[in-house]
């Protein structure tokens, strides 16, 4: 017989109570869970939970697998995504996850893992990886076991009442190098006899250019005009072009004997900086950093927030106004003291007015 039994209290409003779910499975075997929400939330997770072991036993749904283990389930999650048509990099992507996750909990049978094993995972995961990539890991993998119960391989997702790690990072504006970080960065580069990295971190710099959008399959010689490049994205209506300066166009000409101008893995390219970065005492930097700084030099510069949007290829304004908002708010506080000098009363070189008529509405009558 089914129960439910208080696990644990909130202990303020901002947490929820833990409830114990206590059931049989169709096998017979007794099953305890633990789910975090109130009570009512946990009474109409335990009637479903029940209906759908009614339907199993009626043969209105299949029998729950008891031997499929995460790589059995990826290997399927794989070839569902491929069906959908999801680019190789995105499939790719998940394989990362995958991998992270059973070389942190074991390579578990999927009905076992528990909401306990998420929350060690994200623990450790984080320990070698940015908040922004753990999160990325636990959407993917919350993808695949929501698949997976869809598929009535598990009846209960283990990802239910996991969240995403906050970045403390995002509340301090975007990370972009400072010209110095850059200029040692190259220096680095240069001591190593690395042209390769030489060359395509300037690529990233003078292109703002996503992370693997300089690298094939998306970036060949076929993306190259004479006075412009292509940046693809993972839909053709994505695509934009930028504009080539000079050293982007002397580098590329230095590399015409090479099949493509980048002919590198990212996984490769990514722990080569990586590495570089950590030599040079640059923390909390990766890839994108390049493509962050681009547009942190542009606004800068002075370029307008509109023309460094177009030229980023951010879906809006809104976007490039979230990423760069403390260098914005920097510059709208020069903008500002600019209006105070400008028409401060007591300027004496402001012309003295008070002989002239003022202005009036021509139509008003």
């Amino acid at each position: 017989m089914a129960k439910i039994r208080l696990y644990k209290k909130a202990e303020n409003k901002k947490d929820k109570p833990g409830w114990m779910l206590d059931y049989y499975l169709p096998n017979g075997k007794r099953k305890r869970k633990v789910f975090w929400g109130t009570k009512s939330q946990a009474r109409d997770r335990l009637a479903k939970i029940q209906a759908e072991i009614w339907d199993i036993k009626q043969g209105l749904k299949k029998r729950i697998r008891p031997d499929l283990t995460i790589q059995e389930l990826a290997d399927k999650y794989y070839k569902y995504q491929d069906n959908l048509g999801r680019s190789p990099l995105t499939i790719d992507r998940i394989k990362v996850s995958v991998k992270a996750l059973i070389d942190i909990i074991g390579n578990l049978i999927i009905r076992k893992i528990e909401r306990e094993d998420i929350e060690f995972f994200k623990t450790k995961r984080r320990n070698k990886c940015t908040a922004g990539g753990v999160n990325a890991d636990l959407r993917h993998l919350k993808a695949m076991f929501n698949y997976s119960y869809q598929m009535n391989h598990i009846l209960q997702s283990p990802f239910v009442g996991v969240k995403n790690i906050s970045d403390s990072k995002k509340d301090h504006g975007v990370r972009f190098l400072s010209k110095r970080e850059y200029l040692s960065l190259l220096q680095e580069f240069k001591d190593y006899g690395d042209t390769d990295l030489y060359d395509i971190v300037r690529f990233y710099l003078y292109s703002g250019a996503r992370a693997r959008q300089l690298l094939p399959p998306l970036f060949t010689w076929n993306n190259v005009e004479q006075d412009r490049i292509m940046l693809a994205g993972m839909k053709q209506s994505n695509a934009r072009f930028v504009i080539m300066n000079d050293e982007m166009r002397s580098i590329l000409e230095s590399r015409r004997t090479l099949s493509e101008p980048f002919p590198y893995d990212y996984y490769n390219i990514y722990k080569r900086i990586k590495c570089y970065y950590k030599q040079c005492g640059i923390k909390d930097a990766d890839m994108n950093t390049l493509r962050k700084t681009c547009g942190a030099v542009l606004i800068q510069k002075g370029w307008d927030i509109y023309r460094v949007s177009k030229y980023l290829g951010h879906s809006s304004v809104t976007v490039t106004e979230k990423h760069y908002v403390d260098l914005l708010e920097k510059d709208y506080k020069q903008l500002s003291d600019s209006l105070s000098e400008e028409f401060d009363p007591t300027a004496s070189y402001l012309p003295d007015l008070s002989h002239e008529e003022p202005v009036r509405n021509s139509n008003k009558k």
